[in-house]
């Protein structure tokens, strides 16, 4: 599980994902936990995205990139999921500079926000806009 990789030593992970009396969590729930949490990031993600444009994904600021084409037709993303994948790889891509960023390369807006999730795709889900 790559979750497991965000945790130092083997018993931090375990302390985070153990009942109150200390045993293990089932692999069901452990998934649907995992899961709640992509959801909630893949959330937050999105609404820092539609906050940055001022709720326009579509404004001429964001470069088309929340645009697909399907079936032929442009589209506007809609999906939180793909607007959080999206929005973390604008945030992590030195190759599209929309933003102002600070000393760690993220924009200054979401370094005051605290954000953290990286834009591997870690919490994808595997739906898709397409």
């Amino acid at each position: 599980m790559e979750e497991h990789s965000h945790y130092a030593p083997d018993e931090v992970f375990w302390v985070v994902w153990s009942n109150p009396h200390g045993q293990r969590i089932g692999y069901t729930h452990l998934c649907d936990g995992l899961q709640c949490q992509c959801v909630a990031h893949d959330t937050q993600h999105a609404a820092a995205a539609h906050s940055f444009f001022g709720g326009d994904l579509d404004c001429p600021d964001a470069r088309g990139a929340f645009r697909y084409i399907k079936s032929g037709t442009p589209r506007l993303m809609s999906k939180d999921i793909d607007i959080a994948r999206k929005w973390r790889e604008l945030l992590t891509s030195a190759s599209i500079p929309l933003f102002p960023t600070g000393a760690a390369g993220l924009p200054t807006q979401m370094l005051e926000a605290g954000a953290h999730h990286d834009a591997s795709g870690t919490c994808d889900s595997g739906e898709s806009e397409d």
